[in-house]
């Protein structure tokens, strides 16, 4: 606990102790903590999981850029959604910034960061026209990896 971890012992004997009493409701909350867990608890808060960082360079794509999302192999590291692999879309906005792309390329275990877009699909591009709602758009956050010129 000297980081302001616990262990799965200290946490399993903490679970029994609440279960035991039965009434979980009365129970005081544990005590303790850490200022460094504290610190990257309201970090995290503040800047969320992907903060926001200096590009190395700008956007690749403007807005009205008609992109084609990129076939990722699944079973490579990706926020990708597997339904918009090989779709086509149109950049509607790009982020200001650049966010940090959870694939290790460098000692901090997240990626070098990259302009982040929003892309919008006619749902027929999708899911074909029988499931789609005509005048309906679906939009996607991406990361500039998974795009390309169309």
């Amino acid at each position: 606990m000297q980081e302001g971890y616990i262990t799965q012992e200290e946490l399993d004997a903490r679970t029994a102790e609440y279960l035991a009493d039965g009434n979980l409701t009365d129970a005081p909350l544990p005590s303790g903590g850490s200022p460094k867990i504290d610190d990257q608890v309201i970090k995290y808060l503040l800047e969320g999981d992907s903060p926001k960082r200096e590009a190395p360079a700008g956007p690749k794509f403007a807005v009205g850029a008609k992109v084609r999302i990129k076939d990722v192999p699944p079973e490579a590291h990706t926020r990708l959604p597997g339904h918009l692999r090989g779709k086509t879309g149109t950049v509607t906005e790009v982020y200001e910034g650049a966010y940090a792309y959870f694939f290790s390329t460098g000692p901090d275990g997240i990626g070098s960061p990259m302009p982040c877009y929003a892309v919008g699909f006619e749902p027929a591009e999708i899911w074909g026209k029988a499931l789609s709602e005509e005048k309906s758009t679906v939009y996607a956050d991406l990361f500039e990896v998974y795009m390309e010129p169309a």
